[in-house]
């Protein structure tokens, strides 16, 4: 019964005492300067790594050129097209040369923020705003057509590819902070067609394919549909507030969300297959995996690295003086940071360690308590 639940600081020491008693170092750190929006998160628990393990440095800040006059804004998301990196701030497109971390160049997709960013197979680029429009580009930077469906903004895209009768069904959905899903027919020659529309009763925050369905992250559970058919299949109850990222590695499913937690689950089970992951004292907005490692970024200017297969937290990556919107894994040994408007800068981490290195990898799963 609700009366009967113990308090968050007796569930504190309770937690402290476990991880006592299995030899965890635990450390308790008290955020002294927090947003009026984030005073729930006035408390947390840090893991910290008995060895030091050191995954990544800070290696370089990036600054972005708004304009003269102009207001520093958030980098909202980020893309990987060929050898270059796309950043969204506002409605433009900022890119940097991925290995040499040399920018580019900048063009004007809306007069919206952009919210979403979606490659498909470096063939397209998809774009989807706060109005609710998709902008379909070249990977050359060039405006190809437009798509009006949606009236709200368009917080995830996600491409989809099922086999039906020997050959592949090509799909990009598109979700709308509304609750409105539009699966569109994808062809790289031709603009895109609606093929079905599906109405949800929550707010969207994240999509991605996961086998034959398509995990939906939504304000409260994370929904499963057929990625055939689209019909509603199962449902993730364990987040409480709106799901950010969704992210597949290997068997498992990763998820976070503003209720400040990453959650692991498997397709066949309808919970966690592990305790919620406490690494950050606020909101966990995206998710990367970069060799073998799990990188997370959270409101509180955080980064965290996971094992994915002891789900342990190696490190915590300082270097920005505002949240995390955003992160990028390239294929030069670096991942990428984008920072909200108090910083408003590209953060660049050189990675030190692979996870082959990684000597102990203790699986703490549910099943195993």
């Amino acid at each position: 019964e609700p009366e009967k639940r113990p308090e968050f600081t007796e569930i504190i020491e309770i937690l402290k005492s476990l991880l006592d008693d299995l030899g965890v170092p635990v450390a308790q750190e008290i955020v002294q300067k927090v947003r009026e929006e984030e005073t729930e998160f006035v408390q947390r628990l840090t893991l910290i790594p008995t060895d030091d393990y050191v995954v990544a440095e800070f290696k370089k800040a990036l600054t972005i050129d708004v304009g003269e006059g102009k207001e520093v804004e958030s980098a909202q998301c980020m893309a990987m097209i060929g050898d270059s990196l796309w950043c969204a701030v506002a409605g433009k497109i900022h890119i940097w040369g991925a290995e040499k971390m040399n920018y580019i160049r900048s063009f004007t997709v809306s007069k919206e923020k952009i919210y979403s960013l979606l490659n498909i197979r470096s063939e397209v680029v998809w774009i989807g705003d706060a109005a609710g429009c998709i902008f379909v580009f070249s990977t050359e930077g060039k405006k190809l057509y437009t798509l009006r469906e949606h009236s709200a903004a368009i917080r995830a895209l996600a491409f989809v590819e099922i086999p039906v009768s020997g050959k592949t069904n090509k799909t990009v959905w598109s979700s709308d902070i509304d609750g409105n899903i539009c699966i569109w027919k994808q062809d790289k020659k031709t603009k895109s067609k609606l093929k079905q529309s599906v109405k949800v009763n929550h707010c969207i925050g994240a999509m991605k394919q996961v086998g034959s369905m398509v995990a939906v992250g939504t304000d409260s559970p994370i929904l499963l549909f057929d990625a055939n058919t689209a019909s509603l299949e199962m449902e993730w109850a364990g987040h409480t507030n709106l799901v950010n990222c969704i992210l597949v590695r290997k068997s498992y499913i990763w998820s976070c969300s503003n209720d400040g937690i990453i959650l692991i689950w498997e397709p066949t089970s309808t919970e966690p297959i592990v305790h919620a992951l406490h690494g950050h004292s606020s909101r966990v907005y995206c998710m990367v995996e970069h060799d073998g490692y799990i990188w997370a970024g959270s409101f509180d200017k955080t980064i965290s690295v996971w094992d994915p297969e002891s789900f342990a937290l190696l490190q915590e990556l300082k270097g920005h003086t505002d949240g995390i919107r955003c992160l990028m894994s390239t294929p030069y040994n670096t991942v990428w940071s984008g920072s909200m408007e108090g910083d408003g800068s590209i953060g660049v981490w050189e990675c030190k360690k692979s996870a082959s290195d990684l000597a102990i990898r203790v699986t703490t799963r549910l099943s195993d308590s």
